[in-house]
């Protein structure tokens, strides 16, 4: 069998680790060193936690590489707790110079139709002063490789970069909130974003649910949105 061996791949496979080939064609994991690892970890990441570090060992292996030290690192230490939760995203990237604008809006509607998190675009300068725009796209780790190629599908470009990114967010949740206005009740919900704590960070009202009650009431919908706000900080932040 080639690299990894078999008992190796069958130890992340049965933890739920992932797994990444090279730099070069040698065992750089070992069944009994993989083994160690599911054991002591919870979970896998591509960044370090936030922490303060404590304790740094390193281990040198008998193999000499000629691009990098056979040298592991493990580091130990007091992690910095901010209230904040984190996962991991990988982000879509390239640049559009010939595109029309209902091309890249039909894009962007069917990258999110197709599974995509977030589409934004960002106007920039290209060479010879020609304007353009950067194509940006939030996806999960199984679909960077079929929404680069439908990205490109798209928008016709020829490339696509993708690459990982350690997001930090808040805990959210969705809370209806009953509201009385000129003779008109409506539930009407509200986004609430928290710390780890349940410490209220942000409050808000969904847009549809506020346009509704602004269309039933025939009141502006800047102040039905100050009432729906109000009532819902008066609700969530004073517990």
């Amino acid at each position: 069998f080639s690299s990894p061996a078999p008992a190796t791949i069958e130890i992340l496979r049965s933890r739920g680790f992932p797994m990444v080939g090279g730099p070069i064609d040698f065992e750089l994991a070992t069944p009994t060193g993989v083994a160690l690892l599911v054991s002591m970890a919870e979970e896998a990441s591509s960044f370090y936690p936030a922490m303060r570090p404590d304790v740094v060992g390193y281990g040198a292996g008998a193999e000499d590489f000629k691009d990098f030290p056979n040298v592991l690192r493990i580091t130990l230490g007091q992690p910095l707790c901010y209230g904040l939760s984190t996962d991991e995203i990988h982000i879509l990237e390239t640049n559009l110079d010939d595109a029309t604008g209902e091309v890249i809006g039909h894009a962007m509607e069917k990258m999110l139709q197709e599974g995509a998190r977030d589409v934004s675009v960002i106007p920039m300068s290209t060479k010879k002063g020609r304007p353009g725009q950067i194509v940006k796209v939030i996806v999960d780790k199984e679909d960077v490789e079929r929404l680069s190629l439908l990205l490109m599908e798209e928008t016709g470009t020829i490339g696509v970069r993708a690459y990982p990114s350690k997001r930090y967010i808040l805990a959210r949740k969705t809370v209806p909130i009953e509201i009385e206005m000129e003779g008109v009740s409506e539930s009407v919900r509200v986004k609430v974003s928290m710390d780890s704590g349940g410490r209220v960070i942000q409050l808000k009202p969904e847009y549809e649910d506020v346009e509704r009650l602004a269309e039933k009431t025939g009141q502006p919908l800047r102040l039905v949105l100050d009432r729906v706000g109000d009532k819902a900080r008066q609700k969530l932040l004073a517990k």
